[in-house]
């Protein structure tokens, strides 16, 4: 057998000779066709360049930043695509082979910090129903975790009480519980699971001081209560007239929480003095509807209008025909006719962010634009912004903020 195996072997380095020349000749084809490229002006036209090469690559579907949005319903368009999909497992892997990769991928992603892409393969792994309960306990309590960290408190207590349907005592579980609870500042609650939590490890020094944090916040939370309950009680008839009528409105007045905070402030009319001592405070009418005192801002001009009386009830298109039923002596070019006019608010979300500038249905009343979720009303005088289309000024003024929405 041996002496076989030799010959055969000798055979086989008979015939690679053969092929070793034939190599050798391709080589010095290869060597001549490249040096006479080099030589020539010769330029390669089908690479990657600068401007092309994330276009490019993002074509290769190993490299692409995301899933084209056709691919579900038309996935014979990427073949290439659909079989670097198909890698992952195969259709014979089980349900728990496919969850079992979805966790470990999640671990990845969690580990390094993205917790939504974390949130997503961990959710994947739990759509193709496993029948382990122990691994849907760990995706369940792993999502909550990733749930948790970037701030979904109620949906990471929503799978914390999943995974614990699976395993009562799962620990990780029940104080995920507890810092949602306290996050979501239901101290009382946090104390009920910090005490579920202690019966299954009673030594827990931090569960312990988390204990004492929460009955602690919740003695000041009572102590708040019973403050702001005492402070709306001291209110005088007419402040609690307004105060109600402001609350069933749904209305936002700036500095509002310090009613509820300090029992100092009791007054509601302290929180609508008006800026200007031309206004005549908020009040109502013999009907019982809000009058306010508005601005008008002309920022093209620089100038104001101030409407006192303005009745919650009457829609902004009355007000400005009344105003514009003459033409202003500031409006020398007539470009602010009711027609082209356009009515704002500010909305400051932060003093890092561009502020927020929103469109008024002038067709509405002053109290359903006044109701919109981000007009907060300052010293009880909102504040409109008034610009013509027809102005230059306009395009230049707009530019200068956010446009959400109509209101």
């Amino acid at each position: 057998m041996m002496d076989v195996a030799y010959k055969n072997r000798g055979d086989d380095q008979g015939a690679g000779g053969v092929t070793d020349d034939l190599m050798n000749k391709l080589d010095r084809e290869l060597d001549d066709f490249i040096e006479d490229k080099l030589n020539s002006d010769y330029k390669y036209t089908g690479g990657f360049t600068a401007e092309n090469i994330e276009e490019e690559m993002d074509r290769i579907p190993v490299f692409m930043s995301k899933i084209p949005e056709d691919f579900e319903s038309c996935p014979e368009k990427y073949p290439d695509l659909v079989a670097l999909q198909n890698i992952q497992w195969d259709d014979d892997d089980s349900a728990e082979s496919k969850s079992l990769h979805f966790k470990e991928e999640g671990n990845i992603y969690f580990k390094a910090k993205n917790y939504r892409k974390s949130i997503i393969a961990y959710s994947q792994g739990l759509k193709v129903k496993p029948s382990d309960n122990e691994l849907i306990t760990i995706l369940y309590t792993n999502r909550a975790a990733a749930h948790y960290h970037i701030g979904n408190y109620r949906s990471s207590l929503m799978d914390s009480r999943s995974a614990l349907k699976m395993n009562p005592l799962h620990y990780k579980a029940v104080i995920r519980c507890c810092h949602c609870f306290m996050e979501l500042k239901r101290f009382n609650d946090a104390i009920l699971w910090c005490d579920r939590a202690l019966q299954i490890d009673a030594n827990d020094n931090k569960l312990i001081i988390l204990r004492k944090k929460a009955v602690g916040l919740q003695k000041q939370k009572d102590r708040d209560e019973r403050k702001h309950e005492i402070a709306l009680k001291k209110l005088d008839a007419s402040d609690r007239k307004l105060l109600d009528a402001l609350i069933q409105r749904g209305l936002k007045l700036k500095d509002f929480h310090r009613l509820v905070r300090d029992a100092d402030i009791i007054r509601i009319s302290d929180l609508i003095i008006p800026i200007d001592p031309s206004l005549i405070q908020l009040h109502f009418d013999e009907f019982n509807h809000l009058l306010w005192p508005v601005i008008f801002q002309y920022p093209e001009f620089h100038i104001n209008d101030i409407v006192n009386n303005f009745n919650e009830t009457v829609p902004i298109i009355k007000q400005l025909e009344g105003m514009f039923e003459v033409r202003p002596t500031w409006d020398v070019n007539f470009t602010y006719r009711v027609d082209k006019l356009r009515v704002y608010f500010e909305e400051n979300v932060s003093e890092l962010e561009k502020i927020n500038l929103h469109k008024v249905d002038i067709n509405l009343s002053l109290g359903d634009v006044l109701h919109h979720n981000s007009f907060i009303i300052s010293d009880g005088t909102p504040q409109l912004i008034v610009l013509s289309t027809e102005s230059q000024f306009f395009e230049h003024f707009i530019s200068r903020y956010n446009i959400p929405y109509k209101c």
